[in-house]
C-alpha cells in the first residue's frame, strides 16, 4: 500500500512511516493475521511473543477469551511456534515490509535473563530489524513458575539490559541483505527504556521517557 510522509514519526534514530504500533497479541499470531496488520497501515507490527520455556507456551492451552460488543477481552498465552521457525516466518514478512517502510517485530517475554539473551540473539540472526524486550508481563504470577519473569529488580534489570545491548552492537550475520542500514533496534517498555538503536557507523542512540 502507499504510504505518505504526513504521518512520519520518530523515535530516537528510528523513523516510522506514522505512530500506529501493533501490539503482540491473539490478531497477530499467524503470518495472515500479521500481513493484515501491516494492510490496514500499521508501521510496527509486534508478532506475537515467545519464550524459552515450553511453559510458557502451553498456556495459551488455558487461555480464557470473551467477546464484548465487537471488542474482545482475553488473557492468553505465548505462541507455541519454535522460537526459530517463527522468527524465520516472520522476517520473511519483514523483508517484504522493507517496501513500504513498514517494519515487523520480534516479541520476547523470557523466563531467565540467559533466556533472553538467546532469543534476543536468534531474533538478530533471522535478519529481523526490531525485536522488543518485554521486561514486564503482566501474567508471570498466572504462568507456570519459572515460565515468565517480570523484571521489577532495577539492578538485575540494568544487567540484562546491558547484556542484550551488547548482543545488538555485535555485528550483524550476513543474512539479511534487504536491510538498508545496519541496525537492531530493542524496544523496552517507557518505564525502563523506549528505544535503543545501535548502528556500525555511529554511537548508540538511545530514548527515554
Amino acid at each position: 500500500m502507499k504510504m505518505t510522509n504526513r504521518l512520519s514519526t520518530r523515535i530516537g534514530a528510528l523513523t516510522l512511516t506514522n505512530p500506529v504500533i501493533c501490539a503482540s497479541g491473539e490478531p497477530v499470531t499467524t503470518e495472515a493475521g500479521i500481513r493484515a496488520a501491516l494492510e490496514a497501515g500499521a508501521a510496527v507490527v509486534i508478532a506475537k511473543s515467545v519464550n524459552e520455556n515450553p511453559a510458557g507456551g502451553r498456556q495459551l492451552d488455558r487461555a480464557d477469551y470473551a467477546w464484548v460488543g465487537e471488542s474482545l477481552f482475553n488473557r492468553s498465552g505465548l505462541s507455541q511456534r519454535e522460537t526459530r521457525e517463527w522468527f524465520a516466518a516472520i522476517a520473511a514478512i519483514d523483508r517484504d515490509a522493507v517496501r513500504t517502510g513498514q517494519f515487523v517485530a520480534a516479541s520476547i517475554v523470557y523466563g531467565s535473563a540467559d533466556g533472553a539473551v538467546e532469543i534476543a540473539g536468534m531474533a538478530r540472526s533471522a535478519g529481523l530489524r526490531i525485536f522488543d524486550l518485554n521486561v514486564g508481563a503482566p501474567h508471570d504470577s498466572e504462568a507456570t513458575h519459572g515460565a515468565i519473569v517480570q523484571g521489577t529488580d532495577p539492578v538485575r534489570l540494568r544487567a540484562l539490559v546491558a547484556r542484550v545491548r551488547s548482543l545488538v552492537a555485535a555485528p550483524r550475520p550476513s543474512v539479511a541483505p534487504h536491510l538498508r542500514h545496519e541496525r537492531t533496534v530493542l524496544l523496552l517498555p517507557a518505564s525502563v527504556l523506549l528505544t535503543r538503536a545501535v548502528t556500525r557507523r555511529g554511537p548508540p542512540v538511545a530514548v527515554a521517557r
